[in-house]
């Protein structure tokens, strides 16, 4: 009964994330995605099976000059499917396999402290908590490489909650592969690392034996990151484009947070400051884990609120790197709850002796009321219609009798084009082969209009037509017999 009780919440984590994959299945086929950096991952990885490693063909450029994510490279074997789909995929199971690692562990140390029937309940609501809050849906609906940061993590913080010189021997490739998902991921992992060791209960001697190596490896990285020294990255990327309005250097920005007090805390206010701790029950805010959670958030909350407030506001997969450490906090405020009730009896008369079950069940209350109120249900939900058997059937049609190696498509219709194939957006049109439009066009960022577009188009003539997709082939391109 034990054992069951066990494996139930993970079977119930299992079951939510097959949902999430089949919801998101249903809105790529029917090219709902909207989300043009799908395209451009899919891009320069495809381009690494080629020989050059994130060379971005739309815009010409090496995108380990813009972003350092060569840690990436040991996905490239997974594009040899030609399915642009697969990066969403990889980041789903990467982040379910890094909760589940974080959740597990973590199970390992409540069952210490929890009956087995409250344990397993309290684990569901966990699980409900971190995968249908709005942040895990933006970050499941937006898959990018920041994603992945929470396998590395999870992996880490098993490591950290074992015996063992093996783990502390893979702590290290581990913590280099979290260091290089992305040029600021070392900073994340600095704050996740000091999160996870205040969480695990064994003695400081044994954690700083066991966090030291990867710890130092985290730090060497942000550094780097933060004296411009990252390998490859420009100055653009290295410096501080997103919080310009403080200063042009880390110094300058340190200096306004401690000199304007009464600025911070409104601009805090006008951030997912308050959203995202509620989203966790406000749990993080009563243990210090949460506030390096926070601490580590800091960046994106004061970010310049123009064309940067999603970034304030943690939209897409802007919370990626924060999820993990909010989810450690949230362990280590019910952690210190279920001591304290369980010390509290034996100071006091019999009548205390329930303080345990009434905590935890005032936890699964306060975890689950924010996640009813949200209600994304990402998991429930479907779109509908199928834009990408068509799209993938005619251009496999048109690649048989044609000699086409580039497409371009519109904001929506640049995910549904098959990743062997090179690919540009609609103003560098004229690079490419084939064009893609469908009906989703309306809804790119330029809100242009599909007549207009298509008639703009002269070097294209058109080689099949729908009511949901229209695919031309630029003028001088010669197909054989059969073609159009």
């Amino acid at each position: 009964m034990i054992k069951f009780l066990r494996v139930i919440p993970f079977a119930i984590l299992a079951t939510i994330g097959c949902l999430q994959l089949f919801s998101l299945w249903t809105i790529y086929r029917a090219g709902d995605f909207g989300f043009y950096d799908i395209g451009l991952i899919n891009d320069w990885m495809t381009n690494a099976l080629r020989g050059n490693p994130f060379f971005v063909t739309n815009t010409q450029f090496n995108h380990l000059t813009y972003n350092f994510t060569p840690s990436l490279l040991l996905f490239t074997p997974l594009w040899f499917w030609d399915n642009q789909f697969v990066l969403v995929i990889l980041t789903i199971v990467c982040f379910y396999t890094g909760t589940f690692l974080i959740l597990r562990e973590m199970q390992r140390i409540f069952e210490l402290l929890v009956p087995p029937l409250m344990l397993s309940l309290l684990m569901v609501t966990l699980i409900l908590c971190i995968t249908e809050n709005r942040f895990t849906r933006y970050v499941l609906m937006y898959p990018h490489f920041e994603v992945i940061f929470t396998l590395p993590g999870g992996l880490l913080l098993l490591f950290m909650n074992r015996n063992g010189r093996m783990f502390r021997i893979l702590s290290v490739p581990i913590a280099l592969f979290a260091c290089g998902l992305r040029q600021d991921a070392g900073f994340y992992l600095v704050f996740l690392l000091i999160a996870s060791a205040s969480v695990i209960p064994v003695p400081a001697k044994v954690m700083l034996e066991r966090v030291w190596l990867p710890l130092a490896i985290a730090i060497a990285a942000t550094v780097m990151a933060a004296s411009g020294g990252t390998p490859y990255l420009s100055p653009d990327a290295a410096g501080l484009r997103f919080w310009k309005h403080m200063g042009e250097t880390p110094t300058d920005l340190i200096v306004y947070v401690l000199t304007h007090p009464g600025q911070i805390q409104a601009t805090l206010k006008d951030s997912a400051f308050l959203d995202l701790n509620k989203s966790f029950g406000w749990l993080p805010l009563v243990h210090p884990a949460g506030w390096l959670a926070n601490l580590s958030a800091l960046p994106m909350y004061l970010a310049r609120p123009d064309e940067y407030m999603a970034k304030r506001l943690l939209l897409l997969y802007n919370s990626a790197m924060i999820l993990p450490a909010m989810l450690v906090a949230v362990f280590g405020a019910i952690r210190g709850g279920l001591i304290l009730t369980l010390a509290l009896p034996r100071m006091s008369p019999s009548r205390l002796n329930g303080l345990q079950t009434l905590f935890t069940a005032a936890v699964c209350l306060l975890l689950i009321r924010p996640t009813v109120q949200d209600r994304p249900w990402l998991s429930a939900f479907r779109a509908q219609g199928d834009l990408f058997q068509p799209t993938f059937d005619a251009i496999s049609r048109i690649r048989k009798i044609c000699k086409v190696d580039s497409i371009s498509g519109d904001y929506y219709g640049i995910t549904l084009v098959p990743n062997s194939l090179r690919r540009f957006v609609l103003p560098n049109v004229s690079n490419a082969d084939l064009v893609l439009i469908t009906d989703r066009l309306r809804y790119s960022p330029d809100h242009l209009d599909r007549a207009e577009t298509l008639k703009s188009l002269r070097d294209y003539r058109v080689y099949s037509e729908t009511d949901r997709l229209v695919i031309l082939i630029k003028q001088g391109i010669i197909c054989e017999s059969g073609g159009h």
